[in-house]
């Protein structure tokens, strides 16, 4: 079976994107193993503390890499721009 990560553009779990997750979860159904990534305790890039890498980066590499693809849910800004990086098809 696939395995999917869905990655949240919100911590909160009522927001408007994390419903929009579990909706496409639903409509995914049996067809795919669906999993959340949890970065709530990753830190910000901080050189200082790279290497050694803190252990929620390591479990947040191990979260991806055990992925057979990623789904990123997340709304645009009010101006049409988004944080981050976005992919193109």
């Amino acid at each position: 079976m696939k395995k999917i990560l869905f990655i949240v553009g919100s911590l909160r779990e009522g927001s408007f994107n994390r419903q929009l997750a579990r909706e496409a979860e639903q409509m995914i159904g049996a067809r795919a193993e669906v999993t959340y990534l949890d970065y709530k305790d990753v830190p910000l890039m901080n050189q200082d503390i790279e290497f050694p890498e803190p252990e929620s980066v390591g479990r947040l590499r191990a979260s991806v890499k055990e992925t057979d693809g990623t789904a990123h849910v997340y709304q645009s800004r009010c101006d049409g721009t988004t944080d981050g990086y976005r992919a193109e098809p």
